[in-house]
């Protein structure tokens, strides 16, 4: 579900209950994009199950941090 989230850049659910730990989960990986070492990218791929999203995801949130900063609305 987390990696759909940062795939399609939203998701739908019905249950509150996911929306909120979806939140929190997705709050920890943009705080480990913003270190993007080494270290923090393989957290980040121990949660995310596809590679290319966690390159893309780091690469575009980096981008946007250099211009605005980002918050994270599920």
């Amino acid at each position: 579900m987390l990696t759909s989230f940062f795939q399609y850049e939203r998701i739908e659910t019905t249950e509150a209950k996911a929306a909120k730990e979806l939140r929190s989960l997705a709050d920890q990986m943009v705080t480990l994009a913003k270190r993007g070492d080494l270290h923090a990218r393989r957290q980040v791929l121990a949660y995310l199950m596809d590679e290319s999203v966690v390159k893309n995801c780091l690469i575009q949130l980096l981008q946007n941090m250099q211009t605005v900063k980002v918050v994270t609305l599920v």
